[in-house]
Formats: structure tokens, sequence, C-alpha cells
């Protein structure tokens, strides 16, 4: 499936309300830092929602000059806003910077599918306690096609309970009872899936991250602290596109966010608010944010199967970095597993860690199925999402 026929080039453009009419329905925050190769996909992708009575309000915030692509996100009611900051603050200012009651975000290098903001809103309307609505995600590889391999997604695959339980409406007391098994299972992953109301965004606990990163934990973070109910959508209605110039695993974006310190703001909130479960998952995060940089180094180095006389060289790198952050060094899987692994491959030089089979009793052959989608064309999402066939 290539990303043509998920964004056609000459998709229908619905423009958004104006600013002086009446409120719209949804507002679509479209986020782009240092990066503009992808905006325009990704807003179309925003404005064909504009469909079947659903009225938008589309802002684009950029930390970037480009007078032909602003002259034409105007042509399409677009609305841009420059913003410098690196700070989640430029996100909840263009927030807060709308009028409608339900608010999206959109990354610049992702994309939502053709019916995901009218099955955000009908979840809303259908249950006026929730505050946070959540979908899943699809990949989008370097060259524009779905990634329908499973196995390659990780992290992101981790919310495959939901395959067997469909949508979960999560009450207040469900979300406090259940919180640890929400955390590991369904995460926070990432803000181009959420949708909030205004009332969780205008809360003081964003006023507090200003300067801060992690965005999308920390959209998270605050719906479960406002104490209204979730929406854990079974759909993966998100795209999410891998390339090069992501940052998510770049070490100076990791090393940057963890100085940011919006973890421990968000600790520190969570335990005023008597959320200790939440308050530890947190702190561990932020510690394996922190410790992320060194332990990949060391497993890219071994996944190219370096030679033996290499070894002592990678190990002694890791122990560098360790004595330059003392406060990392913990008596935990996490600091030592990367010299666990590179004394595995001292012992037995070349020998590769072996992929656990997947048992043919738990996962059917073909595990993502693509349907065609209204509005996309053949494209992927709400009936024509790809939809796993994995039984958790």
């Amino acid at each position: 499936m290539s990303l043509a026929g998920m964004v056609p080039a000459g998709a229908r453009i619905l423009r958004p309300v104006s600013r002086s009419g009446p409120i719209p329905d949804v507002a679509v925050v479209v986020g782009a830092f240092s990066r503009r190769q992808f905006l325009r996909d990704a807003v179309r992708s925003a404005l064909v929602q504009a469909r079947d009575g659903l009225t938008l309000e589309v802002v684009a915030v950029v930390n970037f000059r480009d007078a032909v692509l602003e002259r034409e996100l105007a042509d399409w009611g677009v609305r841009v806003r420059f913003d410098p900051r690196p700070g989640l603050e430029r996100w909840i200012d263009a927030a807060r910077s709308t009028r409608a009651p339900l608010v999206a975000f959109l990354d610049d290098d992702d994309l939502f599918d053709a019916r995901r903001l009218s099955r955000a809103v009908e979840a809303f309307r259908s249950h006026p306690d929730v505050g946070f609505y959540r979908n899943r995600v699809y990949l989008v590889t370097p060259g524009g096609r779905v990634d329908t391999d499973w196995t390659r997604w990780g992290r992101l695959y981790r919310d495959s309970s939901l395959d067997r339980t469909g949508p979960q409406h999560l009450t207040r007391a469900e979300v406090r009872e259940r919180l640890p098994q929400l955390l590991e299972i369904h995460g926070s992953f990432n803000s181009s899936t959420m949708v909030l109301r205004r009332a969780i965004l205008d809360r003081p606990g964003f006023d507090a991250l200003r300067g801060g990163r992690q965005f999308d934990l920390a959209l998270f973070v605050e719906a479960v602290l406002s104490g209204q109910s979730l929406y854990l959508d079974s759909e993966r209605l998100t795209g999410y596109r891998q390339h090069p110039q992501s940052a998510t695993r770049d070490p100076r974006w990791i090393r940057t966010v963890a100085r940011a310190g919006t973890v421990r703001r968000l600790v520190a909130q969570a335990r005023k608010s008597g959320y200790g479960d939440l308050a530890d998952w947190l702190a561990r995060e932020q510690r394996r944010l922190e410790r992320s940089p060194g332990i990949d180094a060391v497993l890219r180095a071994l996944a190219g199967a370096p030679a033996r006389r290499r070894l002592p060289l990678i190990l002694g790198r890791y122990l560098v970095y360790l004595l330059r952050h003392p406060r990392l060094i913990r008596p935990d899987a996490d600091t030592l597993y990367p010299v666990h692994r590179i004394l595995q491959a001292t012992a037995r030089p070349g020998l590769r860690r072996p992929r656990r089979a997947a048992r043919s009793a738990s996962v059917r052959p073909g595990v993502i199925r693509v349907r065609p989608t209204a509005g996309l064309g053949a494209g992927v999402g709400s009936g024509g999402s790809p939809q796993s066939l994995q039984r958790p």
C-alpha cells in the first residue's frame, strides 16, 4: 500500500470554518519544527476530515519561514502560526488559540486516516464523560508504503490486547484501578493519536511544564490527572512515518529531552494528586530515557556483529559513558544489559541473539488486512485500517 493511495495529491480539500464563524467541531494543531517536506501531506490528511458535516479549524505551528508554503496553506484556509520555541508550550499555546471544544494534534510527518476525526467526535458525543481519546497507529516506511510486518513494530504493537477487547471506555474509577496495566499495555505513544477536550488543555499543569518536551507523555498524564474518562480506540487511524530525519532515536535529541526535566515535573504533579503508581512509572521511564543513549550505542554496535577485538573498545566506551553519568549506575537490568551482551559476544563471537519464533497457535499468517478507505482512495484506516489478527 503506497502513501499516494493514502493521501492522493488530488484529494478534495474542504476549507475549515473561518475564525469569525460558528464554533467548529474540532481544532487540529499541526506542528512542524525545522522540517517542512512532509507538512503538505499532513495538512491535507487533516483537511479531508471535513466531510459528513464535520467542521474543522486547522492551525499549523512552524518555526521556519516559507512564503510559498504559507500562501498555499492560507489558500486552503489553514492559519499559520510562527513560533520558534522548541518546548511543548508552542503546542499548548497554539491549541489555546483555537475555539473548538475538541483539539487534535498532528506531527508534520504523521498522517490522519480519512475517518479518524469523525470517529473520535462520535466517541466524545456518545460518552460525554470522556476527556481523552486515543486511537492506534500503523507504520509508513521511508519509501511511503504501509508496513504490514508487525514483528518490526516493537513497542508500537504493545496495545495488541485491543484486538481482543475492541474499543475501551474507561471511567475515572476504572482508570485508577487499571492504571498500572494501562501504562504498560497501552502506553502514551504518539500525540498524533490523541484528541482532548479543551478543559484538559486549560489545566494549569501544562503551564508548569513550559520549556519541557515529551508533549505526548504530558498530554496523557494531564488527561489521567484530570479525572475524566479515557477512550482507547482499537482502530489504526494514524499513520506513523518512519524516515531518516526522525529525531525519536537520535541520542542528541534524547539527551535534550532528558535534560528538559518534563518527566520529573510530571512525577511531582502525579504524587501531589495522589497517583503514586503513575509517579513511580514515570520515574522509571525517565531513568530508561536517560540511559538509552549509552545503551542504544552498544546495541547498535553489537548488531553489526563486530570482530572480537573490537568488543573491549565497545565495553570501554560504555563504561566511560556510565562514569560520566554516575547517577545512572544502578543495579538493574537496563544498566547491566549492555555489559551482559558484550560478555556474551566475547564468549561466543559472531553468535547473534536468535529471534523468538512466533507460535502458529497464537499468530496467523497475513497479520494485517488493508481495505479501501472512504475519502482517500485505496487507503488505510477505519473502514480500511490495518487490522491485526494477532491473538494477545
